[in-house]
């Protein structure tokens, strides 16, 4: 079943939008799984470089930003036709890799700097 929004425009007209619940829904996996491969790979490399305490930690944001505003620019700034709001593509699931994050950042500098 789609969604309808009705939002009025700056000369007083009302825009009616058609969102698909499925493709929204889509768009949110895609936006985990994209939180989750960027965890991965932001917790090798900062394992790799041997960063240790706050700086590691500290550096997990960094990468969130990075996907962040890559994933905006790719959008084009627009992200009502993708998701459903600013917040979902900003804030949302930032902290549901961050355990995937410290699990490749301890292994993979156990893996380079202690053994």
């Amino acid at each position: 079943m789609a969604r309808l929004v009705a939002s009025k425009r700056e000369d007083g007209t009302i825009e009616k939008e058609l969102f698909s619940p499925e493709s929204l829904k889509q768009n949110a996996v895609s936006l985990t799984n994209g939180r989750t491969i960027i965890a991965i790979a932001g917790g090798i490399t900062s394992g790799i470089l041997g960063l240790t305490g706050l700086q590691g930690g500290l550096c997990y944001f960094v990468y969130m930003l990075l996907f962040t505003l890559t994933l905006v620019l790719k959008l084009g700034w627009k992200y009502e036709p993708y998701f459903a709001s600013w917040n979902q593509i900003c804030v949302d699931g930032i902290f549901g890799s961050i355990t995937t994050y410290i699990l490749f950042w301890t292994l993979a500098y156990n893996s380079v700097h202690v053994f």
